[in-house]
């Protein structure tokens, strides 16, 4: 028995997401508890001290506010609610048409504007002065302040985190966070706030000659500044914007589309990208087999794919090689999930405060602003009866010997590609693999399982907000 594949190759990509802007509704929901956002927090949202005692609840103006389609300001980077100390990052929770609430981080992209984001005990907002101000308002023209490039780099930062270097050039110890050495959202608050920081470091370049900058704000801003050209300098920004297209794509296609293969051969197939130093997630349905790099500069790590390149105008051709284990059809699939400028969310309560100082403009990278992105192959191997040599022709080496008139069922050699590593594909890969926080904080999720027919990727933004420089650990101001 032979079995011959025929190849069947195509890149697709297919827009369909969810909205930016949060939902109304229908019907209106009744009090609930919010999904606490990705990554731990130093204080317990759920037993919190004050006015509030659970943080996740929605309730009171909180409740009339998410069942008129606003956003929810839950409680800041450490578990805590205060209306005049709070630090961001801000957990907030929205409601998406077909999924319900979901809650994401806020980071502020204004460091000189207030949090606003304390409540009280009716659920009402307040500003740094204690005072009901409005709920958030979408803006749909965003943060005027940012151009293009900073709204990249920060799309990315929330989404991939980043090496963390604080200053410590004086006795205040301010942004060291306790030594972190990681910016990220998804693990401890001082991982996040130190994220917050090189977020700062994007939209609030340190200016010295600021007008208005106390003594103590000098020294704030000083090592700010050193924080900045630590972790996140005009290099480092080029090289960051260097890896981030305009316009992401993968692409997949099987080489020689319509070629039959026998079993044990490798099909091979081509994946074209502009993301660069990356992770281009690998799947199979339908058919196991092993999976390798025939040419290219990429290196393969299970399911992983990473690309090397430093211009993303330019894009790159790789070789790939599929072995399949057993006749039949597989789909195979590439997908990513790159930083991207496309589903930012911004909201903005109208309050003000004493001197008349504005609420920070929350600027959330959503997550579950799902542009899903995919690209797929198949090939369909069918087995097919032959004849076979009745016997061996004296002084012929075979593999495996045979008597006159047996079939021996399947080739005697198999070739597969000589590779350093094979990487194994489940014949049941899921979304699974496409996670990159907890699937019931990343609104990315679509809740794709065993079952799902193709392997799809997305890409997917992570939450993002805006706050302003009050510490939870202590009540200071630059100013």
């Amino acid at each position: 028995m032979l079995a011959a594949a025929a190849l069947i190759g195509g890149g697709a990509i297919a827009a369909v997401g969810i909205p930016a802007q949060a939902a109304t509704p229908t019907p209106a929901v009744a009090a609930f508890n919010a999904p606490e956002c990705v990554g731990a927090t130093l204080l317990d949202p759920k037993k919190a001290q004050g006015e509030v005692g659970d943080l996740t609840k929605v309730f009171g103006t909180r409740l009339d506010q998410f069942n008129n389609g606003q956003v929810v300001p839950l409680y800041d980077a450490y578990g805590e609610n205060s209306f005049n100390a709070a630090y961001p990052p801000v957990c907030g929770t929205r409601n998406v048409a077909g999924v319900g609430a979901v809650s994401e981080w806020m980071f502020c992209t204004d460091i000189w504007s207030h949090v606003c984001s304390g409540a009280d005990k009716d659920g009402n907002l307040l500003n740094e002065d204690g005072v009901v101000i409005p709920g958030l308002d979408d803006k749909p023209l965003g943060n005027p302040k940012l151009t293009k490039d900073q709204e990249k780099l920060i799309a990315y930062l929330i989404q991939n985190g980043h090496p963390y270097k604080g200053a410590k050039a004086t006795a205040d110890d301010y942004y060291t966070f306790n030594g972190v050495s990681e910016a990220i959202k998804s693990k401890a608050s001082d991982n996040r706030a130190a994220l917050q920081v090189l977020i700062w470091c994007i939209s609030d370049p340190v200016d010295l000659n600021r007008p208005g900058l106390s003594p103590k704000g000098i020294v704030s801003e000083t090592d700010r500044q050193q924080t900045c050209e630590n972790s996140m300098n005009a290099g480092e920004q080029k090289r960051l914007l260097a890896l981030i297209p305009d316009v992401p794509t993968v692409t997949l296609a099987f080489a020689n589309s319509g070629a039959t293969l026998e079993l044990g051969d490798s099909a091979t197939f081509t994946l074209t990208t502009n993301l660069y130093n990356q992770p281009i997630n690998l799947g199979a349905t339908g058919l196991a087999g092993n999976l390798v790099v025939l040419s290219g500069a990429a290196t393969l790590s299970g399911t992983t794919l990473t690309v090397t390149g430093t211009d993303p105008a330019a894009s790159t051709t790789i070789k790939l090689g599929f072995t399949a284990t057993a006749a039949g059809k597989v789909d195979i699939a590439a997908s990513a999930q790159p930083a991207s400028t496309t589903h930012i969310g911004w909201n903005q309560s109208p309050g003000v405060a004493t001197g008349g100082k504005l609420c920070q403009i929350f600027a959330t990278f959503n997550e579950g602003e799902q542009l899903l992105v995919s690209s797929q192959a198949s090939a369909l191997f069918d087995e097919k009866a032959t004849e076979t040599t009745p016997a061996t022709s004296p002084g012929t080496d075979t593999d495996t010997p045979t008597t006159p008139g047996t079939d021996t069922g399947a080739p005697t050699d198999s070739a597969t590609p000589t590779q350093t590593s094979t990487n194994s594909l489940s014949a049941t890969a899921t979304a699974a693999a496409l996670t990159s926080d907890d699937a019931q904080n990343n609104l990315a999720y679509t809740g794709a399982g065993s079952a799902t027919p193709l392997f799809l990727g997305a890409l997917v933004l992570g939450g993002a907000g805006i706050a302003m420089v009050a510490s939870r650990r202590k009540n200071r101001k630059h100013a």
